[in-house]
């Protein structure tokens, strides 16, 4: 289980966070999603997994529940997250105004994830809530993978547009 911080958007690299922000205004145009914000987060260092350990007195390896650390002034305190390689995105059910970017990616890669998992909030919104365990998890995958190469695509033709009118 790898822990995260919560980074604020003024730490996050600005292309990125421009990238990011450009696609989260064009999707919650595209899929009329309301009040669904960024947020940013990075992995913990060793240095500061061992200083949360120490100054909470927890036992080497345990980590703090998501709950405690997506509030922006919570510092350090980590978020729980995938367990199997690199995470580049979040979006949670019982967080539904929120989508997780990792602070690491590139512009292109923030645009990608930020359709990604705007697609998830989506789905959240009108699938009812028995279509959406485990059984269909890779349906929905797939469909917020091809929503977000979609997305990009249009986004870019959008842009090029505009660039090419003025």
């Amino acid at each position: 289980m790898t822990a995260a911080c919560f980074v604020p958007t003024t730490d996050v690299p600005a292309d990125t966070a421009a990238a990011a922000e450009r696609m989260h205004s064009f999707v919650c145009e595209d899929l009329q999603l309301d009040g669904v914000v960024l947020r940013w987060f990075r992995p913990e260092t060793d240095a500061e997994v061992q200083e949360r350990e120490a100054f909470y007195g927890l036992p080497p390896g345990h980590t703090l529940c998501f709950e405690m650390a997506v509030e922006e002034d919570a510092g350090g305190l980590p978020l729980r997250l995938g367990e199997s390689g690199p995470l580049n995105g979040l979006y949670m059910r019982h967080r539904p105004n929120e989508v997780w970017l990792s602070a690491s990616l590139s512009p292109d890669a923030a645009a990608h994830v930020t359709a990604h998992e705007l697609s998830h909030a989506w789905q959240l919104q009108h699938y009812p809530e028995e279509l959406q365990g485990a059984r269909l998890r890779t349906f929905f995958e797939g469909l917020s993978e091809a929503y977000a190469a979609h997305a990009v695509k249009r986004l870019s033709a959008l842009e090029e547009f505009e660039e090419a009118a003025v």
